[in-house]
């Protein structure tokens, strides 16, 4: 066994930059908003978070009546 030799295999983790540490992220990007799109922006919008939400088409029908 040799000696000398460190793990190689650990990581350090470091948290995402911040500038306020103690407080979390609270802006989300939903892509697509079809069905599951419009779902995941009226769940997040429940939790009083901002949400921003992007679609390659407008759309004409709404399954969630809240979020237009």
């Amino acid at each position: 066994m040799s000696q000398g030799i460190e793990c190689c295999h650990q990581q350090k983790v470091h948290p995402p930059p911040t500038s306020n540490p103690k407080k979390p992220q609270d802006l989300f990007l939903v892509c697509g908003l079809q069905s599951l799109g419009q779902h995941c922006v009226a769940v997040l919008k429940e939790y009083d978070v901002k949400v921003s939400a992007i679609d390659d088409v407008q759309r004409e029908h709404w399954e969630v009546l809240a979020i237009p």
